[in-house]
């Protein structure tokens, strides 16, 4: 901020400085202008051209006589006027004709007479009466020669008062305006502040460096929500798990409404409502869960923030957990039905029935755990899903359900390793515990 009063301070004085000249130069262009008329209407008076005509035929002048004489009493009469500081009037040799001050009159001018070369001439020049701006007019005859000159001068000093007039006017209103840009200025820093949250420039550059690094460090997808509802920013995680454009491309969604933006309506409905509670949704072929939350700070509200969790793999790992899970029960059963069978033989053998328990065992490794079989299982050549479905009727069997397989079942190929056994397990697995939880497994 001390950047733009500093600005501010250094435009103010340019502009006094350039103010100041202008009235200095038009102070001078009006007094060398008020001289040069002056000077043109005296040197065409009748009287004065007369009378310079007559003086300048005398080989000696009466300086009592000009003292008192006609053209001495019009250059007093003007500058009793005060329209100027002193008007000269010579004869042809540049001799004073009048003058201020009486002593001087009858003497040879003390500047150049550049009239009496037959031109005009506006100068400034120090002479007897001191530093002055003065117009030197030729005096033509009747035949058209030049007769003499008239000087109108006004001195440095009467200019120096106007100019210093001017200069405390200008002064004035420079400082009315400094005041006025200071009172401006600071009401501009307090808008500003409570709209930058009390931030200072350095400190919204970080801020911002610290977002991107946030946002584009981050693997979960983050999209901000203005208090205008238009999406503000989104991160490259969010992109890709909502299969939205690129920022390159002309539909990025960023700057657009979050109801126009191509989001899936369950999102769109809690980013509307507000509701803070974790929403299940599925985008560009992921499993996504959402969070909205609300940003506030010091009382004001900043917007909204939704959070992107992908939990397509964590969803792949439970089912395939849920198979290892069945997988396990299956073998827990077939112990289970494995020990029981063990106990009878055992029962068998305590009491002495030998051949009894040696047919027991007989029944037992010819047909398998009859629990286990599954009607139609031939049908499925694939060793893993075989294995899978009979550990299935284990399950089954506990429930009260059976399970088999249809006629119409037909499976070509096999799987061609562990990783895809997992995978079809995982599928095929989903399926029957659906069926058998609401009890129609056929």
């Amino acid at each position: 901020m001390r950047l733009q009063f500093l600005v501010v301070g250094v435009l103010i004085v340019l502009v006094t400085a350039g103010t100041l000249y202008a009235s200095y130069d038009r102070v001078y262009s009006r007094a060398e202008d008020t001289s040069l008329t002056i000077a043109r209407s005296v040197a065409v008076l009748p009287e004065v051209v007369d009378e310079v005509n007559r003086y300048s035929a005398m080989e000696d002048l009466d300086e009592k006589e000009l003292s008192n004489g006609k053209l001495q009493q019009l250059a007093n009469a003007i500058l009793e006027q005060k329209q100027a500081y002193f008007v000269v009037i010579t004869e042809d040799r540049g001799l004073r004709l009048s003058h201020p001050n009486p002593a001087e009159i009858g003497q040879m001018v003390s500047t150049d007479p550049v009239a009496l070369d037959g031109i005009e001439a506006v100068s400034r020049e120090h002479g007897t009466l001191g530093e002055s701006v003065r117009a030197k007019v030729p005096i033509h005859g009747g035949s058209g020669q030049i007769i003499g000159e008239v000087s109108v001068g006004v001195t440095t000093q009467s200019l120096t008062g106007a100019l210093l007039q001017s200069f405390s006017w200008i002064v004035l209103f420079a400082l009315l305006a400094a005041g006025l840009a200071t009172v401006a200025g600071r009401i501009t820093v307090r808008r500003l502040k409570r709209q930058t949250l009390g931030l200072e420039p350095t400190e919204i550059a970080q801020l911002v460096r610290d977002q991107q690094a946030v946002l584009y460090g981050v693997t979960e997808g983050v999209m901000g929500i203005g208090v205008d509802r238009r999406i503000t920013v989104r991160n490259k995680a969010a992109r890709q798990l909502l299969g939205l454009p690129h920022r390159t491309e002309l539909e990025d969604v960023v700057g657009r409404h979050f109801e126009s933006a191509g989001l899936d309506r369950r999102l769109v409905k809690a980013i509307k409502e507000r509701d803070p509670a974790p929403v299940r949704l599925e985008a560009n072929g992921n499993s996504l869960v959402a969070r909205v939350n609300e940003v506030n700070r010091d009382g004001l509200d900043l917007g909204q923030v939704v959070l992107l969790h992908d939990v397509t793999t964590i969803e792949a790992l439970g089912t395939k957990l849920d198979a290892v899970q069945d997988m396990a029960d299956a073998l827990r059963a077939q112990r289970h039905e494995f020990a029981n069978r063990m106990h009878a033989v055992l029962g068998l053998i305590d009491l002495g029935k030998i051949e009894q328990a040696e047919a027991y065992l007989r029944e037992v490794m010819e047909t398998g755990p009859k629990i286990a079989q599954v009607p139609g299982l031939e049908a499925i050549q694939d060793a893993y899903l075989s294995a899978f479905i009979s550990a299935k009727a284990v399950r089954a069997h506990e429930q009260g359900i059976k399970l088999r397989v249809s006629s119409q079942s037909m499976l070509f190929g096999q799987i061609a390793s562990a990783h895809d056994a997992q995978d079809a397990t995982a599928v095929l697995g989903n399926l029957l515990r659906q069926r058998l939880y609401r009890g129609l497994a056929r």
